[in-house]
């Protein structure tokens, strides 16, 4: 399955996130396991969230106050390694992939922007039917990767608030002007969502600062 995202984390580049048996994979837009916290606590980060850190915690970051825990984090390390990462790279490729999500559900949240469990499912039906025809090929794919229900719907959750964030952004534009206007953001976006994102010492990377 591929999800076309133009929103990365400059050190993302999670090799997981579902990648087809064919090769092909989603780009590093973190997703969200079933044990993940999200929702209500994102939008604009506060002065009080942008203060909260991975120390003294069981995360190994912290974006505007929602931790990406340590069982969290080793899920989608397994399903790098599942996917072909060698263990040098799949830590790094895994929280990279789970910090951009988070920037990405943030920035969805504080643009108003949102996803109907309908869709998700209707997206996920048709993913289904044109990825993996053969019955039950989905589920021992799920089983091979480590990969839940949840996850996929939580790619295709962050591929449809990419392509409505980008809409919002490019509103008016067409051609080189639009792609100015993506790039600009895309600019803006990562530095913005850097300020609130720290990780534990052993974890850090470009996308975030060493929690204090």
């Amino acid at each position: 399955m591929v999800v076309a995202m133009g929103l990365t984390a400059c050190g993302g580049g999670g090799s997981s996130s579902a990648a087809s048996p064919n090769g092909s994979q989603a780009p590093p837009l973190p997703i969200a396991p079933a044990t993940t916290a999200h929702g209500p606590a994102h939008g604009a980060p506060t002065e009080s969230s942008a203060k909260a850190s991975a120390s003294g915690t069981d995360a190994v970051a912290v974006v505007a106050g929602v931790p990406i825990t340590k069982p969290v984090y080793e899920h989608w390390v397994a399903s790098e390694r599942a996917h072909g990462a060698t263990a040098a790279t799949a830590g790094r490729s895994a929280l990279g992939f789970l910090i951009t999500y988070e920037w990405v559900l943030g920035e969805a949240a504080a643009r108003h922007i949102t996803v109907s469990e309908a869709e998700l499912k209707k997206r996920l039906a048709k993913l289904d039917k044109q990825s993996f025809p053969k019955p039950g090929s989905l589920r021992r794919f799920m089983v091979s990767t480590g990969e839940t229900e949840a996850d996929l719907l939580g790619i295709l959750r962050v591929g449809l608030l990419k392509n409505q964030i980008e809409a919002k952004v490019t509103a008016g534009d067409a051609g080189p002007k639009a792609q100015q206007a993506l790039a600009a953001f895309q600019k803006a976006f990562q530095a913005h969502w850097k300020r609130y994102t720290t990780c534990g010492k052993q974890y850090v990377m470009e996308d975030c600062s060493e929690s204090k």
